[in-house]
């Protein structure tokens, strides 16, 4: 099923070649260290197309998390997309590997590290090509060859690293991370039945007080092409609306889930 291979894909784990050295200030921006404060709480939509649902996510002393659906506010007014979306976090039929690479749990459930941000892995898919190409709206704007991308697993088309390009932009006011982008430079073949036509797929970080530093606020990714000589076209995104550090996580669930 197209829909879970994309949720596969969302997991943002890398593979591992040797550091290079980076032009500054990405270089700078990359030191940035976080605390690794665990949040309590956070809320965020999943977006499939034109659908979405929004779901409130409780960690729990570092148990497996808990879903909440908050928009639609009852399973009954979702549509089939929605369903099949809300599925992947709340039946546990989707196990794809956390924002860190690790395996699903023991019971099959989703495993998702939301907000995780990890310099190393970063510059292990930029490696040391990275040069600067442009100045875009107060950002400074790298491009590289990956080396890596997110989530090598079975379910990646076989050969896509080789046709991809990366962009990593710094803002330039604050030396922060703000986006890592990776796109298809041309379409290819996997195989004799498929053809990839599109593929983006882009990180988004803002500055977390809490952290002292840099997390993930949302991912997106769409893909178009053919396959068994059928058109396919699908886009995928998460945003992370809020997140919640201490005691005041549970009070701001609440308050969603009783207003979404």
């Amino acid at each position: 099923m197209l829909f879970r291979s994309l949720f596969t894909l969302f997991a943002l784990a890398f593979a591992s070649p040797a550091f290079a050295e980076l032009p500054e200030p990405l270089a700078a921006a990359l030191s940035a260290n976080p605390n690794g404060r665990a949040p309590d709480g956070i809320v965020l939509r999943m977006s499939l197309g034109p659908e979405s649902i929004r779901v409130a996510v409780g960690f729990e002393g570092g148990e497996t998390p808990t879903y909440r659906l908050l928009e639609p506010n009852s399973e009954a007014q979702l549509s089939e997309t929605q369903a099949e979306m809300w599925a992947g976090f709340d039946s546990g039929e989707e196990t794809a590997p956390d924002a860190d690479g690790a395996e699903p749990g023991p019971d099959g459930e989703t495993q998702i590290a939301f907000g995780d941000y990890d310099p190393e892995t970063i510059r292990e898919s930029i490696g040391g090509s990275a040069v600067f190409d442009r100045e875009e709206n107060g950002q400074l704007v790298y491009a590289f060859t990956p080396l890596s991308l997110p989530s090598q697993g079975d379910s990646a088309p076989q050969g896509l690293l080789d046709h991809m390009r990366g962009e990593v932009f710094v803002d330039a006011g604050t030396n922060q991370l703000s986006v890592l982008r990776y796109s298809l430079a041309e379409s290819f073949k996997p195989n004799l039945a498929a053809r990839i036509e599109t593929f983006d797929l882009e990180q988004r970080f803002v500055f977390e007080p809490a952290l002292d530093g840099p997390r993930v606020a949302g991912v997106s990714m769409s893909m178009s092409g053919s396959a068994l000589f059928q058109p396919f076209s699908q886009t995928m995104r998460f945003d992370i609306e809020e997140v919640r550090f201490g005691e005041a996580a549970d009070a701001a669930l609440e308050t969603a889930a009783e207003s979404p």
